[in-house]
């Protein structure tokens, strides 16, 4: 576990003796004046009798910025209660409806995992103590070690989301002094942990959809988002604040000013006079621009059992990433004076930008969905290619793809990505395939190796090349309307299509997977428009798979319900009409279009009895149901062999009902 401080100034380890019977020892040493410190839990006087020094990766050794502080991870030697009136001779599983956690998921996380706790250490003083404890076992330092954020996940347990909410305590580490700092505060994909500026001055965090942070020093709070709203809406021109969402990133140097994204641009805040100002100017060119950096950059780190966030220095110039409105995409580059100039920004997917020669020379990926990938070396704007993938492609024909904008019935704006077939002739119709799984039209321009082998059976090169149109539609969802918005924006973008005369109405086919299979199986129960569907790992029965269990994670499936795809909130016995109007096995009987379902017989995210469920009532009333079950395949297809199975499967499902081919033996014909 040897340890340096950020500028290598000091290090810290742990040492184990040979004979096994003794404790590890901690150890310290400072290069600049060469001493060295020992904790030995055998001679520390406050040290736990019952504990031990361990090696630990959850809470690793870290060293202080001013080189006091010592942080190590201890554990006590105790065995973990879980079930303590488990007969040991049955093996029986014991379910409680007020246990703090269900049984599989204290299986994961608790029966076979050691309990560690994070311990503090001056070297210099001698000072010990544990910062975590069975009451707060989660903890993240703040930037500058002075402050840690101290959290219970378990208080507010048994309840129905993924998370639980908690509250946070701040704990000065130079004082001991320990203070509330929220209450009950939702954790959620939108409310996150609070996260610490770089130099722990503040703490960041998302409250009722508003960003606040906490300053360290003042103890105080700020609603970022009240005391800044007036100064946004009126220097992007806008005049209501329905879509006002700002994301924090990162702070500049010495937590001057927190950097955050819009829908387009980049900004920063002063934490004093709350000054904003915007860096980039996307929203006018329809550009979303973000902070870039090869390599593993992330504008955060772990701290623990949270996050902090990185410096980010805009006194250089800075990297960007450029996704336009249009698909284009590509890199600029930033700076305090000019702005957002452009490097490279095209009509193709462009990637993995690496520089050299103080940003002179470029290097990049490029590609398009008819282009193999491909790299670029460019300078003073003149570019080469100094590798081409798969250059006999320009041998075959090959399809293309394109951006499809219309507005729908309501006159909502609507995007979808359409894959044209191989030797593409416009005097003639095609049949046409519909893949749907929410938003996909960011794939226009990447590109994909006609194979076999796919975990979920859709590759659009593989069918563009046996003479498909392919339609990928975004779908807007809709809480509590997850069905019937697929239904709805689904038929007008097939709809669409039709109208522009480049397909044959009455050969259109359906698929998906996952949350897309489950809108596969809802919308052929509304609509006979599809010759033919195939659905992945679907959800058939929503009321019945709010009640399940996601075994990969031991959680149960109902926070799906709240914070995942399937946003119905309440539970089924408070909201049934609305379980039951989203739910495909509610109108099994309308069915007319001949599916093929699929699952994997070992899936543990999607329970694989949904498909089962499914193909049990359609065969109960004689609907035409192919049913595909993988042994020893999870939620997507992994084993080769099986995937081109599946793969193949499929092209002669669509190939029988929208090309008139001869079926195969597998294929029900009746």
């Amino acid at each position: 576990m040897l340890t340096w401080d950020k500028k290598e100034r000091a290090v810290s380890f742990l040492t184990e003796p040979n004979s096994g019977t003794e404790n590890k020892k901690l150890y310290y040493y400072i290069l600049e004046n060469k001493s060295l410190y020992v904790l030995d839990p055998k001679t520390k006087d406050n040290f736990p009798s019952q504990a031990v020094i361990n090696e630990s990766a959850e809470y690793a050794i870290t060293i202080s910025n001013d080189f006091q502080r010592v942080f190590f991870s201890i554990s006590h030697k105790k065995e973990n209660s879980f079930n303590s009136t488990e007969d040991a001779v049955s093996k029986v599983e014991i379910w409680k409806s007020s246990d703090t956690y269900i049984y599989p998921f204290m299986q994961k996380s608790l029966r076979f995992k050691k309990q560690n706790r994070l311990a503090l250490w001056y070297p210099l003083t001698g000072k010990f103590s544990e910062l975590t404890s069975d009451e707060l076992s989660k903890v993240m330092l703040c930037g500058n070690e002075k402050y840690a954020v101290l959290s219970d996940p378990k208080k507010y347990e048994p309840q129905f989301e993924y998370d639980a909410p908690r509250d946070f305590y701040i704990l000065n580490l130079l004082t001991g002094e320990k203070k509330l700092l929220l209450q009950n505060k939702k954790i959620s994909p939108s409310e996150p942990l609070p996260i610490s500026s770089p130099e722990g001055k503040y703490i960041n965090y998302i409250l009722n959809d508003s960003c606040w942070i906490y300053n360290t020093a003042s103890k105080k709070c700020t609603n970022i988002t009240r005391r800044i709203i007036s100064q946004y809406l009126s220097l992007t021109n806008q005049k209501n604040s329905r879509n006002f969402i700002l994301t924090p990133v990162g702070w500049t140097a010495n937590d001057n000013k927190l950097v955050v994204y819009d829908n387009y641009d980049i900004w920063t805040i002063s934490p004093e006079n709350f000054t904003l100002k915007r860096l980039t100017r996307g929203r006018e060119k329809q550009i979303q621009f973000r902070i870039y950096a090869p390599g593993k950059f992330s504008e955060i780190e772990k701290s623990y059992d949270g996050y902090r966030y990185k410096s980010i220095n805009f006194s250089n110039p800075i990297l960007l990433t450029a996704t336009g409105e249009d698909g284009r995409t590509g890199f600029f580059k930033w700076k305090k004076i000019t702005g957002e100039i452009p490097l490279v920004y095209d009509s193709c997917y462009i990637d993995k930008l690496h520089t050299t020669d103080q940003g002179k020379v470029l290097f990049y990926q490029q590609q398009r969905f008819d282009k193999p990938p491909k790299i670029i070396f460019q300078k003073d704007k003149v570019t080469r290619t100094v590798f081409q993938s798969s250059p006999h492609q320009a041998d075959y024909d090959w399809g293309s793809a394109s951006l499809i904008q219309f507005q729908n019935e309501n006159g909502i704006k609507m995007s979808a990505l359409l894959y044209y077939p191989a030797s593409y002739n416009p005097d003639k119709k095609y049949p046409m395939i519909v893949n749907i799984y929410e938003k996909q039209t960011q794939n226009l321009y990447k590109y994909s190796l006609p194979d076999l082998e796919n975990e979920a059976g859709f590759n659009p090169v593989v069918l563009t090349s046996q003479g498909y149109f392919v339609l990928c539609p975004d779908i807007i969802s809709e809480k509590q309307n997850e069905g019937l918005s697929a239904l709805k924006y689904t038929i007008s973008a097939t709809k669409e299509i039709i109208a522009r005369g480049l397909v044959k109405p009455d050969k259109i086919a359906l698929m998906g997977h996952s949350f897309g299979g489950f809108e596969v199986c809802y919308i052929i129960t509304q609509t006979k428009i599809f010759a033919a569907a195939v659905a992945g790992a679907a959800i058939t029965n929503i009321k019945s798979y709010y009640h399940t269990v996601d075994w990969d994670t031991g959680r149960p499936t109902m926070n799906y319900f709240i914070h995942g795809q399937l946003k119905m909130i309440q539970p089924p016995s408070e909201i049934p009409e609305i379980y039951n109007l989203n739910s495909p096995i509610e109108f099994v009987k309308n069915i007319t279009t001949p599916l093929l379902s699929y699952a994997g017989k070992e899936d543990n995210h999607v329970d694989w009895h949904q498909t089962v469920e499914f193909h049990m009532a359609l065969r109960r009333l004689g609907k035409k149901n192919t049913m595909l079950l993988f042994p020893n395949e999870g939620h997507t297809i992994t084993n080769p062999i099986n995937q081109r199975d599946l793969t193949r499967k499929i092209i002669q499902w669509f190939g029988f009902y929208l090309k008139d081919e001869t079926p195969e033996q597998w294929i029900d014909k009746n």
